[in-house]
Formats: structure tokens, C-alpha cells, sequence
């Protein structure tokens, strides 16, 4: 017997976003500096 298997696969990237934003503590600081950046073009 042949088994004849035919899958269609359909992708889609999004267009990036505006990146995550997230602070490093730097001592006493509490929010410290920024350590994020751009989400780029998906």
C-alpha cells in the first residue's frame, strides 16, 4: 500500500513593534538605565 501525504503550510511574520522596554538596576537607582531597543521588522 502507498500512502500519499500533501500538506499546504502558510506563514506570516508580523512587522515588528516598537521593541520591549526594561530597566537595569545600576546600583541605588531603582529603574536605572534603559536596556531595550527597537522590535525591528518582524
Amino acid at each position: 500500500m502507498v500512502f500519499i501525504d500533501q500538506v499546504r503550510v502558510h506563514l506570516r511574520s508580523g512587522n515588528g513593534g516598537a521593541g520591549a522596554v526594561s530597566f537595569r538596576q545600576v546600583g541605588r537607582r531603582p529603574k536605572g538605565r534603559p536596556a531595550g531597543g527597537s522590535g525591528g521588522r518582524g
